[in-house]
């Protein structure tokens, strides 16, 4: 049996970790002006299934926190 050409490879992780997490979503989304992309009133599907997120629990805490400081009516799509 001819078995396919094989590779060794490695993975390198960055060993920087964000300390602050809340800060971090609310500065990712000062930067892309959320405040220009959904008004008030509007409703936001978030969606929120992810394997391997460290803090998913968090970051989507912080994101509807700061949806529902402009109005917004964000909900949660398992995905």
């Amino acid at each position: 049996m001819n078995y396919p050409a094989m590779a060794r490879i490695k993975q390198h992780f960055n060993p920087h970790s964000i300390q602050d997490i809340p800060a971090a979503v609310r500065n990712a989304l000062a930067k892309i002006n959320l405040r220009d992309i959904v008004a008030p009133g509007d409703t936001v599907a978030i969606t929120g299934g992810s394997r391997g997120i460290a803090n998913i629990a968090v970051i989507l805490a912080e994101l509807i926190s700061e949806l529902k400081k402009i109005d917004a009516k964000p909900f949660i799509v398992p995905t």
